[in-house]
């Protein structure tokens, strides 16, 4: 019960900053990965070069970094 309290206090304060159902914004998500690039040969196999710029992109991810994991 506890989360159905607050969603509808949510719903609430939505609709008090003038946010319906009916927008736009309501009907669709942005969803963003990220990940530490620990396996070279996957982020190898998910690499591309860019036809127009010709540089090279890893699209296994939206932001990738080299952590602890990395050294």
């Amino acid at each position: 019960m506890e989360l159905a309290h607050l969603f509808d206090k949510a719903l609430g304060f939505m609709s008090a900053c003038g946010l319906t159902i009916d927008q736009p914004v309501m009907n669709s998500i942005e969803f963003w990965t990220s990940h530490e690039c620990l396996l070279l040969p996957y982020e190898q196999a998910m690499s591309d070069k860019d036809s127009t710029s010709g540089l090279w992109y890893d699209c296994s991810a939206h932001i990738l970094w080299a952590g602890e994991g990395t050294r």
